[in-house]
C-alpha cells in the first residue's frame, strides 16, 4: 500500500510537473543590428519555451507585430523554439518588446529595450567625431615626431657614453 502512495504521489506530480515547474518564459530577446539608418534591415528575435503559444507579437511602440518561426518543422515548444521578425524603421529610437499568448488571458512578455536609427547622412550628427579626429590626428602625428627624435638624441648620448 505504500509503495502505491509513492508510485501514485510521484505520478500525480509528474503530471503536474510540466505545467506547475515549466512555466513559459521569453529568452535572449535581441535586435540585429543594434542601431543603423532608415534603410537598415533590423531583425528582431526571441526564444520561448513553454506550451504552444496561441499568438507570438513583436511590440515596436504601440504597433504589434505578428512574428514568423524560424524553423515552422519544430512543433516541440518545450525544448525551445525560435521566433523573428524584420523590418526597417523609421528615423529615431524605438521601444520594442516581445509578447506570447498561450491562452486568452494568459501571456508573457519581456522587458522593453530601445534601438535607434539614425538619419544615414553625414552632417552635424557626427560633428563631434569631426573634431576628435581632427583634433587627435595632429597631435598624436606631432607626438610620434618627437618621440622618434628624442629617441635618436638618446641612442646619440648613450652611444657617445659607451665610448668614453
Amino acid at each position: 500500500m505504500r509503495v502505491f502512495r509513492l508510485f501514485l504521489g510521484l505520478l500525480i506530480i509528474t503530471m503536474l510537473g510540466s505545467s506547475v515547474l515549466a512555466a513559459p518564459t521569453l529568452t535572449y530577446p535581441r535586435v540585429t543590428p543594434t542601431t543603423g539608418d532608415s534603410g537598415t534591415s533590423f531583425t528582431f528575435t526571441v526564444h520561448y519555451v513553454g506550451d504552444e503559444p496561441v499568438l507570438m507579437e513583436l511590440y515596436l511602440g504601440d504597433q504589434a507585430h505578428s512574428m514568423q518561426e524560424v524553423d515552422p518543422s519544430d512543433d516541440n515548444y518545450t525544448d525551445g523554439k525560435d521566433y523573428y521578425f524584420e523590418s526597417q524603421l523609421s528615423e529615431g529610437t524605438t521601444i520594442y518588446y516581445f509578447k506570447m499568448t498561450i491562452a486568452p488571458g494568459e501571456e508573457v512578455r519581456t522587458t522593453a529595450s530601445t534601438v535607434h536609427v539614425g538619419s544615414g547622412d553625414f552632417g552635424f550628427d557626427h560633428l563631434d567625431v569631426v573634431l576628435a579626429v581632427s583634433f587627435f590626428v595632429p597631435v598624436a602625428i606631432i607626438g610620434l615626431w618627437l618621440f622618434k627624435k628624442f629617441s635618436r638624441d638618446m641612442k646619440e648620448i648613450l652611444d657617445e657614453l659607451k665610448s668614453k
